[in-house]
């Protein structure tokens, strides 16, 4: 005889079904230029001449700006001078020597005299020399007065005027490379341990409303530091429309393990007693109305709104998904199936 309907408890069923299971982490970094680097002039004098301003872009090579060249150029003419001077006073010893060398043979000059000839074509050999190492320095001082881009990319910012008095070493001019980007962030141990260098990750841009960008893995610490035991990883970002922007803050999905195919089951299914947790299927009972019965199940980790199942169920198995609070073993229950 079947129970009245008032006394069957309603339940829902659904079955234990198989899910590729996806163990991921997200991490909040900053973005920042794919390269930066600050330019300072390796000489001292007024900018004469600036060819940038703050958001250009420029290639590698191209003129940034020019220090008054003035005092460079008269010390190049004065060392070309020097240069020339050593040359002709070289040319002269070297004849000298010759000319006292040949005589020495006929036994008309004495062995003082040719030592002599020598001493004077070694000093003029030496004069020569530093006259063009003076020539040379003197050239590369009036080169450093012409300032040129290192790499491309964009002029983000710029600490100079026209007829400013900079210093040797002075930061003078921001450059970046945007057409990449790398997010930049610290990572736990246990997150650091399963990632790899190129491995893909998904990164989302506050700013730009949680749009998200794909990336690749550049970088990752091998050492934690030792304040915070946190490892470094830099991903890499493609940035054609170049808007991403160094400083922005985002956010990098990080996929630790992927688990393909694992049974699971709805987190509300799952029913602890004070000996074990399990589930409730439903069976048929001896007046042939639906019961409960409560089976023993070995539960994994949890993934949001499921749980994982390791040993006690099947694929395909019913159990109840809804209502399974406060059921015991042999309790009447009126089944609806569905999620």
């Amino acid at each position: 005889m079947e129970a009245p309907q008032a006394y069957l408890v309603p339940v829902t069923v659904g079955e234990v079904q198989r899910q590729d299971i996806v163990i991921a982490s997200e991490v909040v970094g900053t973005l920042a230029p794919w390269r930066e680097v600050t330019i300072a002039p390796e000489t001292t004098g007024i900018v004469s001449q600036l060819a940038v301003e703050l958001g250009d872009r420029v290639s590698q090579g191209s003129l940034l700006f020019r220090i008054d060249a003035t005092d460079a150029q008269l010390a190049v003419d004065e060392a070309m001078a020097a240069l020339e001077s050593a040359e002709a006073t070289l040319l002269e010893a070297e004849a000298s020597h010759a000319r006292v060398a040949r005589i020495a043979e006929s036994g008309v000059a004495t062995e003082g005299d040719l030592d002599s000839a020598v001493r004077t074509l070694a000093v003029a050999r030496a004069a020569e020399r530093r006259a063009s190492v003076n020539l040379n320095q003197a050239r590369e001082a009036l080169g450093d007065c012409t300032v040129t881009a290192p790499i491309s990319g964009e002029i983000t910012r710029r600490m100079i005027e026209i007829g400013e008095n900079v210093a040797f070493g002075t930061p003078s001019i921001e450059i970046a490379d945007r057409d990449r980007v790398k997010f930049i962030a610290e990572i736990t141990e246990h997150e650091r341990v399963p990632l790899h260098v190129g491995q893909p990750v998904q990164i989302a841009v506050d700013a730009l409303r949680g749009e998200t960008f794909e990336g690749t893995i550049h970088a990752l610490g091998a050492s934690a530091d030792p304040g915070t035991l946190t490892f470094p990883i830099e991903v890499a970002i493609d940035n054609p429309g170049h808007r991403l922007l160094g400083g922005m803050i985002a956010r990098a999905r990080l996929v630790l393990e992927e688990r393909p195919q694992m049974l699971v089951i709805p987190i509300q299914a799952r029913v602890a007693r004070l000996e074990s947790a399990g589930v409730f299927t439903i069976v048929t009972g001896e007046t042939g109305s639906p019961e409960a019965l409560f089976r023993g199940v070995e539960f994994g980790d949890r993934h949001g709104d499921t749980i994982e199942i390791t040993e006690g169920l099947g694929e395909g198995d019913e159990i109840v998904v809804r209502g399974a609070e406060g059921l015991r073993d042999g309790v009447p229950v009126r089944v609806t199936r569905g999620g």
